[in-house]
């Protein structure tokens, strides 16, 4: 577990350097780090987020009777 935490923290850092900042990330960095590191669960945040608002909008906005 501690081995898993420094390669997080570690990670983290590489990213953040890149502003000069090596305690904060901008979005640019945050993101471009989920894309090359985290690819996976990026989708799974997409994926999951679209079935939570876009599927309940298009429900509705149908005439669908069923809202989330």
């Amino acid at each position: 577990m501690e081995k898993a935490l420094k390669t997080i923290v570690d990670v983290y850092h590489r990213y953040s350097i890149r502003e000069g900042k090596p305690d904060s990330l901008n979005f640019n960095d945050f993101n471009t780090l989920l894309k090359e590191q985290a690819p996976n669960f990026l989708k799974a945040c997409v994926s999951a987020y679209r079935t939570s608002v876009v599927l309940p909008r298009v429900m509705v906005s149908s005439g669908g009777w069923w809202v989330r």
